[in-house]
């Protein structure tokens, strides 16, 4: 809008400019003259030209700006993530913890880790009791194996059987007599990495393949929305949807093609959809993140 309005002001400027040349003032006495012969050839133009600036500087009204933006809709999801982490890793896992442990405000980076962490527990101790979260801060938690008797050797075998499995963005350590300590030093995640075990959890209830299902998250919806607020809900209708196109389709591409199309049958998927450059290059990306995503071993069921 403001870009038009700066264009008719320039050509306003021109035509007066024009009229302190000799030349201006010809062409302004010639079209004076037209005018005088033939008024009605040159009043409606003439009168149009009026009302559309009349539109553009009187009655044009700027756009609202989105109601949503990327950095507030980072801190819902956020908050999101932390509730969630919350209610379906500490209190499903049954963990006992101190009162020193900020759960809402735990690191996904550290709090999703806590299930491998638990069952490399059980896998050593050989027994079912937990450990307690004794402490945890943005970058390490503290496992305190008490009542687990003398805890050295297998605090040792607990150990590096965690760092083998965490990887190289952690530090693990014993601390004598029952403390596993585990710090995060890579860096932060991202809303993909964030967003990977509640889209896994969606894709275990609803019986689709996780990796395919976080691909197609990726590529149609996005993971962090700028045209509504985030939810963690938002995930299982898209699972509940793919799972029935899946059954709908005679195979996969089609079923992902109908999705691109919004085609809400297989009778209303265009006929050789695939020959549409911009169709098959999207349903070919999403096969290729769905592969990727299970190289990572994205498909693993939860504790």
């Amino acid at each position: 809008m403001i870009f038009i309005r700066i264009w008719i002001l320039l050509v306003f400027i021109i035509i007066i400019l024009s009229l302190f040349s000799a030349k201006g003032r010809a062409y302004f006495r010639l079209l004076k003259n037209f005018y005088l012969e033939r008024p009605v050839f040159l009043s409606i133009p003439l009168l149009g030209l009026i009302g559309i600036t009349s539109l553009f500087f009187f009655l044009g009204r700027p756009t609202s700006a989105l109601s949503f933006n990327i950095e507030d809709q980072k801190i819902i999801q956020d908050s999101l993530i932390g509730y969630f982490t919350k209610e379906q890793i500490i209190e499903a896992l049954k963990i006992d913890i101190t009162k020193t442990v900020p759960l809402e405000k735990g690191k996904p980076e550290l709090t999703y880790i806590l299930p491998t962490a638990i069952n490399t527990f059980k896998s050593i101790t050989k027994k079912e009791k937990m450990p307690v979260l004794f402490q945890s801060d943005s970058i390490s938690l503290t496992l305190k194996a008490e009542g687990f008797g003398l805890f050295k050797n297998r605090g040792h075998r607990i150990k590096k059987a965690l760092q083998k499995k965490l990887g190289n963005d952690y530090i693990v350590q014993f601390h004598a007599p029952n403390e596993i300590k585990i710090q995060y030093k890579g860096p932060p995640w991202n809303a993909e990495l964030k967003l990977s075990l509640p889209i896994l959890r969606v894709a275990i209830h609803e019986q689709v393949e996780p990796a395919l299902l976080m691909s197609l998250v990726k590529n149609n919806h996005g993971f962090i929305p700028l045209d509504t607020i985030p939810t963690l809900e938002r995930f299982t209708p898209i699972a509940i949807d793919l799972k029935q196109r899946l059954t709908d389709h005679s195979s996969m591409e089609d079923a992902l093609a109908s999705i691109y199309f919004n085609a809400p049958t297989p009778q209303a998927l265009p006929i050789k959809w695939w020959r549409q450059p911009t169709a098959s290059n999207w349903v070919q990306q999403v096969f290729i993140d769905a592969q990727i995503y299970r190289d990572y071993g994205f498909s693993l069921d939860l504790p």
